[in-house]
């Protein structure tokens, strides 16, 4: 096992994502669910980068981010710098798809924490 680990839903159940940081010379990861929690039954997933994400993500670090529906890992830098771009990893088609994000520059060096799936309600609370 890995130094780190990330806690998540994974389709209903817990899943756990072994890693440390991910960059252009990761040659994948390794991925836990827990299937049955009274047994104590997990199941071991190994999935292994196609040879495009060195060249898609070369030397930027990366964090995981969450997962989309249950085939898609997302990954973000770590830090803003430069373009800035959201890797997203497709389990099933062994596939990398980097996202650009414009409008970033302003936050060049701060730290990224990035949320998968979640929807913030922007509707205007007014005070009586």
């Amino acid at each position: 096992m890995e130094d780190a680990t990330t806690l998540m839903n994974y389709n209903g159940k817990l899943g756990l994502l072994m890693f440390d940081f991910f960059n252009g010379k990761s040659s994948g990861f390794e991925f836990w669910v827990l299937e049955d929690f009274d047994k104590k039954e997990w199941s071991d997933h190994v999935y292994v980068f196609p040879p495009v994400w060195q060249n898609v993500v070369e030397k930027t670090t990366l964090c995981f981010s969450g997962v989309v529906g249950t085939t898609e890992f997302v990954f973000v830098p770590n830090t803003l710098s430069g373009p800035f771009y959201v890797f997203y990893y497709n389990i099933e088609k062994n596939t990398v798809v980097r996202v650009g994000v414009r409008g970033m520059e302003a936050f060049e060096g701060y730290t990224v924490e990035a949320f998968s799936n979640h929807v913030e309600n922007v509707e205007l609370i007014r005070a009586f």
